[in-house]
């Protein structure tokens, strides 16, 4: 998952780059740059490439064997955005963009990350996509009673996750069969 090369995979002379540093600080000319997120996800993206090649052109998602959409949130809009065209590894890309820890990923000159932010459990794009039975399983966040908030985790965990309940409850009742799955 993170950006380092394999060193088989380096020029010779390149192996020793970097062996001593403990961190690395990217820079925009003489000033240090702010990063995006803790990988870049180039590794990521050329895993995605390989794991589809045979649909590497733009293409309309319903045209593969499965039909398929994936969701990303526009990072400067806050808006859904629901992959159903273009490239397949781009949108899977887009779609997996975790905030802090994988960098947004661009496309047509927009940001994307996560769409978990949003919609975490979009069975109603399922539904609009025609589906007949939505068998649904719920790995998302649940809401905190008062004796529970009581850590950092827990507070930033709980803030980040009003609004996904409330879109997650909805799609639940879209579905023919439900499965909610919760770990401590």
């Amino acid at each position: 998952m993170n950006d380092k090369i394999k060193r088989e995979n380096l020029l010779i002379g390149q192996g020793d780059k970097n062996k001593n540093s403990l961190i690395s600080l990217p820079l925009d000319g003489l000033k240090p740059a702010m990063v995006s997120g803790l990988y870049q996800g180039q590794n990521v993206l050329t895993l995605i490439e390989v794991l589809v090649r045979k649909y590497n052109k733009p293409m309309d998602f319903n045209d593969l064997p499965i039909p398929f959409k994936c969701i990303a949130t526009n990072i400067e809009t806050g808006e859904a955005k629901v992959f159903d065209r273009g490239k397949l590894a781009d949108a899977m890309r887009a779609s997996m963009s975790i905030p802090s820890v994988f960098a947004p990923y661009e496309i047509n000159n927009e940001l994307y990350v996560d769409g978990g932010l949003v919609n975490n459990f979009p069975t109603d794009v399922i539904k609009k996509m025609g589906a007949e039975i939505i068998i649904g399983v719920d790995v998302g966040a649940v809401l905190y009673k008062k004796e529970e908030i009581n850590s950092i985790i827990r507070i930033l965990d709980q803030s980040a996750s009003f609004f996904n309940s409330r879109v997650s409850a909805e799609n639940a009742k879209l579905c023919d069969i439900y499965i909610y799955f919760w770990q401590i």
